[in-house]
């Protein structure tokens, strides 16, 4: 049997600009309903109020195994240099991207590590994300 990411989101609300989790989307609407306090109290948006940030399926490398979102801002240790990233979702495989990497970006699949279905990109460290930590990327280049 093959292993399955977990589909899920976080998304960005633009009105109050805070990063919360997704509860449900709504397709057929164009709607979301967002956890706004992390117990439950939930709120519906359209879908042009919110950006959607996609969960990678992978971790960080830290005891606490962070989850990677897409737009969350990650240490990555490669190739004896610390780098400083923004985590994106190209077509549907996440990458690194940072100027300081070799080609601008690094695959996670080349630094993806897995046991028992726990997966985590090896010598990383989630440390924020665009939209609450833009000054990170700014120190990071």
């Amino acid at each position: 049997m093959q292993a399955r990411r977990e589909v899920k989101y976080r998304a960005f609300v633009h009105s109050v600009k805070w990063v919360v989790d997704v509860v449900a989307i709504d397709f057929s609407i164009n709607e979301v309903e967002l956890d706004m306090s992390g117990t439950g109290d939930t709120a519906y948006y359209r879908f042009n109020e919110v950006d959607l940030l996609q969960f990678t399926g992978v971790h960080d490398d830290q005891d606490q195994g962070e989850e990677f979102y897409d737009g969350d801002i990650a240490e990555v240790l490669y190739e004896g240099h610390t780098h400083i990233c923004k985590v994106k979702i190209e077509g549907c495989a996440p990458m690194f991207v940072a100027d300081s990497l070799p080609d601008g970006f690094l695959w996670l699949t080349e630094i993806l590590e897995c046991d028992s279905g726990h997966w985590w990109a090896e010598g990383t460290k989630r440390i924020g994300n665009i939209y609450d930590n833009p000054e990170l990327l700014e120190v990071g280049n």
